[in-house]
């Protein structure tokens, strides 16, 4: 055993003492196996003093604003993080330098209980963002505890749900018949344009709820996502979505006027958004399931998005204009996208060539060289036309 100065075991566990300052220090080292134990001490001898944490909830503004003053993250980025951040601390109850690989994993396998793995996920993608701060910048933790984090694995190019036409053009149409007891007017017309916004433009939920009367170019036919005093768009890239028929003829119906498309007099509320309109978004979904006597629970502000680049799919257009549309990476369009594109007709090649009757070839001597490269190698001259049963010996 390698004699490491500071090292020791007590009741089976081994631990590691070292004096820095004047001040005595004891690691637990969480094993009782000497050979770890070792190489964990080994990792210590010439790790740096770490500085001393603040409580979490000062540490997560800290990271928030470092993140947020090199504009790494919008203010939405910033709301996200932050709820996942103190989510995950009052899950902990352990200062923030304590936490271990696994805390995390515990943390991670509790979320998977009650959320789809792409959150849960999500969630630990947070904690390694904040962790990796913690050890480059704070110097609060020596080693990022979410880096051996064991995650599952989900079908990243599973189909996604998406309204069929006719759902669709329901939901379009069902708010402006919607009874004043399940609805107010001014409440309809707005889910009216919530609906337009993801059904015929693709926006995101925070895109709706951002979105300006400036956006929308009537003439120009064109609905222009750009940055606001309260919002960034996602990536920070703007993009520019043509307008459809059925939306220019509700703008021209019901003009938009204000700061915002919807709820103009609210400027921030609790919610991580300015203005959460889920609650008369699912009551209306579920007046519109009585409606069609079917359920409709599972339609939410995301599904329009799916649905708008689902059936654009279903309708033949190109990937790269529903990419450009919905200000998505390519490679997630082709993901989530690709399995609705029509079969691609170049498979008909397969039968594009014709049947001949194949050229009669002269004999050659059994031992002589031109026999043997003919029987070792038969050269096809793919400009010909072969027959299917010359194809077939060679087979």
């Amino acid at each position: 055993m390698v004699k490491i100065r500071g090292l020791y075991q007590k009741r089976g566990w081994w631990y590691y003492s070292r004096m820095r300052q004047g001040i005595r220090k004891v690691i637990a080292l969480e094993t009782r196996d000497e050979q770890e134990a070792v190489r964990k001490a080994l990792e210590l001898v010439d790790a740096p003093e770490l500085a001393l944490a603040d409580s979490w909830e000062a540490e997560i503004k800290a990271f928030i604003r470092f993140k947020t003053d090199r504009q790494i993250f919008s203010r939405f980025t910033a709301d996200s993080k932050s709820y996942v951040l103190k989510k995950a601390a009052n899950w902990f109850k352990k200062p923030v330098a304590s936490i271990k690989p696994a805390d995390i994993q515990s943390f991670y396998e509790e979320q998977r209980k009650t959320l789809r793995e792409s959150t849960a996920q999500t969630y630990v993608l947070a904690l390694r963002s904040f962790f990796r701060w913690c050890v480059e910048h704070r110097k609060i933790v020596a080693k990022n505890p979410t880096a051996s984090i064991d995650m599952g694995r989900w079908d990243y190019g599973s189909k996604t749900k998406y309204c069929r036409p006719e759902i669709r053009d329901a939901l379009l149409a069902g708010w402006r018949n919607i009874p004043a007891n399940v609805m107010p007017p001014d409440q309809a017309r707005m889910i009216g344009f919530v609906f337009h916004a993801g059904f015929e433009s693709g926006l995101r939920r925070n895109e709706i709820v951002e979105a300006r009367p400036n956006w929308f170019n009537l003439q120009g036919r064109t609905v222009h996502v750009h940055s606001t005093t309260t919002f960034r768009p996602k990536d920070r890239e703007d993009r520019t979505i043509p307008l459809t028929d059925v939306f220019i003829d509700f703008l021209k119906e019901y003009p938009l006027n204000g700061t915002w498309c919807i709820a103009p007099e609210v400027q921030r509320g609790k919610s991580r958004y300015r203005y959460d309109f889920i609650r008369p978004f699912e009551i209306y979904v579920e007046h519109m399931g009585k409606e069609l006597k079917q359920d409709l629970s599972w339609v939410t502000p995301h599904i329009m998005r799916h649905t708008f680049g689902s059936l654009l799919a279903i309708a033949g257009e190109s990937l790269a204009k529903i990419s450009e549309w919905m200000g998505d990476d390519p490679r997630v369009t082709d993901r989530h996208y690709l399995h609705f594109k029509e079969g691609d007709k170049a498979i008909n090649r397969l039968h594009s060539f014709t049947v001949s009757q194949p050229q009669a070839q002269p004999l050659s001597e059994p031992h002589s060289p031109q026999h043997k490269s003919v029987s070792s190698m038969q050269c096809i001259d793919h400009n010909q036309k072969v027959s299917a049963d010359s194809l077939v010996s060679e087979v």
